[in-house]
């Protein structure tokens, strides 16, 4: 349990220092400045896709950690998600399609995750690289009916080596994120990247 808490620190972390760059796109470039609710509003929009991000990354850290083609274990379970993979093509890929409820019931996610990687790569070594395609990756939240649509690559580095599954033994597991034209779609239509 430790270790999901920890590893999960470290993503929300990441995820935080990535995400200080989202802009909003500008509609109206002769609007005067954002009034107190516009600011709640974004700053609610920006929780959300934060979060959503976050539990994106523990899915593909999980494919990472567990698929037994690339580490010799079995993948870790997503509610209504499937995986396929193709670990004999270069790069290896893992996709996961989106069609349901997350575990929690909380949220209901449709969509396609790809996971690639160079064949001759494995994750658990520093200075791996894995490339994250997000394709219409709608989130609806279920007690507010909220959602945003996802769209864009992100490049994960696994800069110390290890796997967070490992984090009892290693102490510490440092990865970074990083994405240049992650598109976020609000269910109000505005855009951010």
């Amino acid at each position: 349990m430790k270790i999901k808490v920890l590893s999960l620190g470290v993503a929300a972390l990441l995820f935080s220092m990535l995400f200080v760059a989202c802009k909003k796109d500008e509609t109206d470039p002769v609007a005067g400045p954002a009034t107190g609710s516009e600011l709640a509003v974004h700053t609610s929009d920006e929780q959300f896709f934060s979060g959503e991000n976050d539990a994106l990354a523990d899915d593909a850290l999980a494919a990472l950690n567990y698929e037994e083609a690339i580490n010799g274990r079995v993948i870790a379970e997503i509610c209504n998600a499937s995986y396929d993979l193709d670990s004999s093509s270069n790069p290896r890929k893992i996709t996961i399609t989106y069609n349901g409820l997350t575990c929690d019931g909380r949220r209901t996610r449709t969509g396609v995750v790809t996971l690639s990687m160079p064949g001759n790569t494995r994750w658990k070594n520093a200075g791996a690289v894995l490339t994250v395609n997000v394709s219409n990756l709608r989130i609806l939240r279920v007690a507010d009916g909220k959602s945003v649509v996802l769209n864009g690559i992100q490049t994960y580095t696994n800069v110390s080596g290890g796997l967070s599954r490992n984090l009892a033994s290693l102490q510490t597991i440092v990865h970074t994120i990083a994405s240049s034209g992650m598109e976020i779609t609000f269910d109000n239509g505005t855009k951010r990247t």
